[in-house]
């Protein structure tokens, strides 16, 4: 039919053009030729001069022709426009039919049209385009037969449309479900969160290309945001830290969905949707981030960033990006307790191992190096500390390390109250820094830790006996937040270790102690069997008792029974004088121990040391004399200026006392128990010496009666001849 024709199309004519555009249609193929088959068969049926399509892009702002045919239509295909400047706008967006006929632009001879019928096009029952004739034949107006005609083409243009669109929606939702199927198999399937992180990032570089990528995760302190992964950064932008109420990260993570991002590069107001950009250096304009979220609880974001403008990231990137986030924050939570566990497990573990190698050792060499072991691994700290006391009240001394400089022993013996190590030795509380830099107890301390390169660190006393012997050291050089389970953790080890270094001092102790004590007591021995005379064993046993012990002044005194009351004789003091005055004693207490022994008598009454062991014949010991009140009459004030505290046994033979040994220091000191064992044993000993001299000196003094009998009757019998 030739379009000058001005005849109305037969019904044969327009069941050809049906048949001939269902025909392309049926064959199922995109919708550009059916488009173009459309528009060719409305300027047959309509004597239009021109034929045009358009659709709508997703904003619905733009127009974008896909087909033109007739007159003036040169470059129009692919062209784009404002709909509201296009006279297809109006359909296009509301979806109602137009006729338009303007006569007098026929006398003006303007370019406009002249006439026009604009129906719209279809998909899922919204507008989504325009079909459109202009300039009927003969200067005409079109009329609703013409409408007709175009509506029936319209909608065979838009079946091809839907067609297409859920062709195109088949291939993005195959494409979406294959990069998801790839992505939870490549993230779900790991049980490890490095893994976790890895999967992601890998997963996002292939599927969400751009100049950068990251995943942010929260601090200890849930103050900021911390590089966990990346792609395209660079070593000083991973140190990046996102504060977590403003910028990028409180955009997206206030959102439910994904966020487009665009970037200007400096300081912008946040209600212009304009952000500062994270890493300047990267030249970035724009991004999409969404955050990782797992029921209720937030693990931090995924970004992802471009240097090409606003556009760079589409609705089906963000869908995309949606599932990865979900996918990642469902695997992080696995991840998380998976290695919670086996983080438990190994916990456990190693504190078995380590208690059943502390507990089994006594060796102090060996101890330190496996607490070191277990400190390291379980808190995962790079560098690690212990220190214990040299002497009561004195400074500490560095045992054992890790990661700290060679030599650092030397420097490091920080005194009670001196930096953290100290402070915690000092005061007896563990205590936590993650920055020591901001620290004033390190700031003023003899020997910075900081001076090792340590940015964080966890200190716990070491107690035993009720005691503080040393401070427990976790260091670690990059900066960090010790957790509270991590602080119950040094806690078990530091309670462990104390147990075990003091088993393997007292051990360590005993075991010198026990040569000493042989040395002594074959000494002893010696010394008594070569006694020559009976009266010296007693100043023999003070002496000894006094280089035994470690004591200042010893006395011993003989029990014995007078008129039926029991009553103690000094027979050998040693150190310095005697500053208690019993009753009946004078001025001889004043002797010094180098004059030779003066008898002193007194009773044996629990106004007296060696009176109260004499009477119930059981040791006793006395670390705060000054303290005591029991004594208060036997020892005046002097007294207990030059004496501390003292210590007093039994001598005991055939289950009877027979002597008290009493030995004073001019120190408080703590007497241990194996302190009291030795001197007991000793005593024992010394008794037996003890009790032979009384026996050897009774003979002697019998003797010495029995020559001068001897001596008397012979005189006597010489008078009497």
């Amino acid at each position: 039919m030739n379009p000058a024709d001005t005849s109305p199309p037969t019904d044969a004519a327009l069941l050809t053009a049906l048949h001939e555009v269902l025909s392309l249609l049926a064959q199922d193929d995109a919708p550009e030729p059916v488009f173009a088959q459309a528009a060719e068969k409305a300027l047959l049926l309509t004597g239009a001069a021109s034929a045009f399509v358009a659709l709508l892009d997703p904003s619905r702002e733009q127009l974008s022709f896909e087909t033109a045919l007739g007159d003036s239509t040169d470059g129009m295909v692919g062209t784009k426009v404002l709909a509201a400047d296009s006279l297809l706008g109006t359909t296009a967006r509301t979806g109602e039919a137009r006729l338009y006929y303007r006569p007098e632009k026929i006398v003006t001879g303007s370019g406009d049209p002249l006439s026009a019928a604009v129906v719209a096009l279809f998909a899922g029952g919204v507008p989504m385009g325009a079909f459109a004739v202009l300039n009927k034949a003969g200067s005409r107006p079109f009329d609703g037969a013409d409408l007709l005609i175009l509506s029936t083409l319209a909608k065979a243009a838009s079946v091809a449309l839907v067609g297409a669109k859920r062709r195109d929606d088949g291939k993005r939702q195959s494409r979406e479900l294959g990069i998801l199927y790839n992505a939870v198999r490549g993230i779900a399937g790991h049980l490890s969160v490095q893994e976790v992180l890895s999967a992601v990032m890998t997963q996002t570089a292939a599927h969400l290309p751009g100049a950068a990528g990251a995943v942010f995760l929260y601090g200890d302190d849930r103050h900021g945001l911390f590089v966990a992964a990346e792609n395209g950064l660079s070593a000083e932008e991973r140190e990046t830290v996102l504060p977590v109420g403003e910028g990028v990260a409180k955009a997206i993570l206030s959102a439910q969905r994904p966020v487009f991002l665009q970037f200007d590069g400096g300081d912008a107001p946040e209600s212009s949707r304009l952000f500062a950009s994270p890493f300047p250096d990267l030249g970035i304009r724009s991004g999409i981030g969404c955050a990782l979220r797992s029921g209720d609880t937030t693990h931090g974001l995924l970004l992802v960033l471009s240097r090409s403008p606003a556009g760079a990231y589409t609705l089906a990137d963000a869908n995309l990006m949606s599932a990865l986030a979900s996918q990642t924050a469902n695997a992080l939570d696995n991840a998380l307790l998976f290695e919670d566990a086996t983080r438990r497990a190994e916990e456990a573990t190693t504190l078995y191992e380590l208690s059943q190698t502390v507990s089994s050792s006594l060796d102090s060499a060996t101890i330190p190096e496996r607490v070191a072991d277990a400190v390291v691994s379980l808190l995962a700290v790079d560098k690690f500390a212990l220190f214990l006391e040299k002497e009561p009240g004195d400074s500490l001394s560095l045992i054992a390390s890790r990661g700290l400089s060679p030599g650092v022993a030397e420097k490091w013996q920080p005194a009670l109250g001196d930096g953290l190590p100290g402070w915690v030795m000092e005061f007896e509380t563990p205590t936590a820094v993650a920055d020591i830099s901001a620290d004033h107890r390190n700031a003023a301390a003899a020997y910075p830790v900081q001076n090792e390169s340590v940015a964080s660190l966890a200190c716990m006393p070491l107690q035993a006996a009720q005691r503080t012997i040393g401070v427990l050291c976790a260091l670690s050089s990059r900066r960090r937040f010790f957790t509270i389970a991590e602080m119950e953790l040094l806690y078990t080890v530091a309670n462990q270790a104390a147990i075990a270094l003091e088993n393997a001092r007292i051990y360590a102790d005993v075991r010198e102690k026990g040569r000493e004590l042989r040395k002594y007591f074959h000494r002893v021995a010696r010394a008594l069997g070569s006694a020559q005379s009976p009266r010296a064993v007693p100043h023999l046993i003070a002496t000894l008792t006094l280089e035994i012990m470690g004591g200042d002044r010893c006395a011993l005194y003989e029990v014995k029974e007078m008129n039926g009351e029991r009553m103690l004789e000094l027979v050998a003091r040693h150190g310095f004088r005697l500053s208690y005055e019993p009753e009946g004693a004078g001025a001889a207490t004043n002797l010094r121990a180098t004059e030779p022994p003066v008898p002193v008598t007194f009773a044996a009454t629990d106004e007296h040391p060696s009176g109260w062991v004499a009477r119930r014949g059981r040791s006793l010991v006395v670390e705060e004399l000054g303290e005591d009140t029991r004594f208060d009459r036997a020892l005046t004030r002097p007294a207990r200026g030059k004496a501390g505290s003292l210590v007093a046994v039994p001598l005991r033979s055939a289950g009877d006392t027979v002597g008290v040994l009493e030995m004073y220091t001019r120190k408080e000191r703590r007497f241990r128990s194996e302190d009291l064992r030795l001197l007991l044993t000793f005593a024992s000993q010394a008794t037996v010496a003890f009790s032979a001299a009384r026996l050897a000196d009774e003979r002697e003094s019998a003797a010495h009666e029995l020559q001068a009998l001897r001596e008397t009757l012979a005189a006597l019998q010489s008078l009497s001849e």
